[in-house]
């Protein structure tokens, strides 16, 4: 990271330029040249090495454990452990840790939008599947990444990390880190001004050798002319410039990794994004709510502590809230894990828990999956 700050242009022809003062023993134009560069220097790197520190902080934060059984015994590991072979038990509310070949299942479902785009849970079994079974369409598998809205069940490592198909992905869409507008701007100025003075202390010191001037006049001339051209100051400027803007774009809660990076986000006119969970909440959420009387409220301007709201209004969303399977999880973002529907009219609703507390289930009948499906 510290080196990083020296790849510029013109910061490697202003070491130069200081290495040659040095031999010379122009020691004042030596200090000021080196004293530039680390003033440069450290502004870069400190910058940088405080988002560094934040990301570092953040990734911590949001540590993937996993519940693995090795030798029999289960334990609760990063998921960045996992390793081919190891047996892996899921329950409701878990995000997948890596590829999963399913081996136990029971009312298994789990939330793909991270893959597929497609908000609705896919109910899961173990039964075997042809080789060229498109990812979407096999149901032995649980995908890294993916997340567990109901059931339990437990699988096998097939992939993990980079391996797994979310992984795939994220290495397909990389690509080669390319200089923002403002790096290739000062590069071509750095260039031109190179140049521009090393062509003129050529031209000086051509015509200065007929005159009679000694060689060691000659090249000391030729050093100060082409340190004197120079714009030392030019560096630190644009570091403080861009250590200006990650200062402001700190204040709002933006993270930026890079110094260079500040001026792109000025260049952008066009951000190109998938709908879901970025444009959109990747949720179902209920807006609307009609009721026998003829009334329509707008579920979504409802005080959390429900006033305002008729008594066939306040029944009505309490019926969704009670005929529910919907969990309450912390982890989750809206504090729920559960069908897409149920976690809708929960939220929407009186939560499950003071529901139940409230009018405790006498039984529960779950829904068929199948016509012909005896109910037990």
């Amino acid at each position: 990271m510290l080196l990083r700050q020296f790849r510029s242009p013109m910061i490697l022809f202003l070491l130069g330029a200081a290495v040659i003062t040095l031999f010379l023993h122009e020691w004042f134009d030596s200090f000021v040249i080196l004293l530039t560069l680390l003033l440069n220097a450290s502004l870069g790197f400190w910058q940088e090495r405080k988002a560094e520190h934040d990301v570092k902080a953040l990734r911590q934060l949001t540590v993937a454990e996993a519940t693995v059984v090795r030798s029999g015994t289960a334990a609760r590991i990063a998921a960045r452990e996992l390793v081919v072979g190891d047996l892996v038990r899921l329950e409701s509310g878990d995000k997948v840790p890596a590829d999963l070949r399913l081996t136990d299942v029971h009312d298994r479902q789990i939330n793909e939008s991270m893959l597929t785009g497609e908000v609705l849970p896919v109910l899961k079994s173990t039964g075997p599947h042809p080789e060229d079974t498109d990812r979407s369409d096999r149901l032995n598998m649980a995908y890294s990444g993916t997340l567990v809205t109901s059931g339990h069940a437990s699988g096998t490592v097939v992939a993990a990390a980079l391996d797994t198909e979310l992984g795939t992905i994220a290495q397909s869409i990389q690509v080669k880190t390319q200089k923002t507008p403002l790096q290739k701007l000062t590069d071509r100025l750095e260039k031109y001004i190179a140049v521009v003075v090393i062509a003129i202390a050529a031209l000086i010191s051509v015509v200065s050798v007929p005159l009679g001037t000694t060689a060691s006049e000659v090249f000391r001339n030729a050093v100060a002319l082409i340190v004197s051209a120079l714009p030392e100051a030019l560096p630190i400027v644009l570091t403080v410039a861009l250590g200006v803007g990650v200062s402001r774009m700190a204040k709002r809660n933006a993270v930026i990794r890079n110094l260079p990076s500040v001026e792109t986000l000025g260049s952008i006119d066009v951000i190109g994004s998938d709908k879901t969970g970025t444009l959109t909440i990747n949720r179902m959420t209920v807006e609307r709510l009609w009721t026998p009387d003829g009334r329509e409220l707008d579920v979504t301007q409802v005080p959390a502590n429900g006033g305002g709201l008729s008594t066939t209004q306040r029944s009505s969303l309490r019926t969704g809230a009670l005929s529910n399977e919907a969990t309450h999880h912390k982890d989750a973002e809206t504090g729920l894990v559960g069908d897409a529907v149920d976690v809708a009219m929960a939220a929407a609703g009186t939560p499950p828990a003071q529901c139940a507390d409230r009018f405790p289930p006498a039984d529960h009948v779950p829904p068929r999956k199948h016509p012909f499906e005896e109910v037990s």
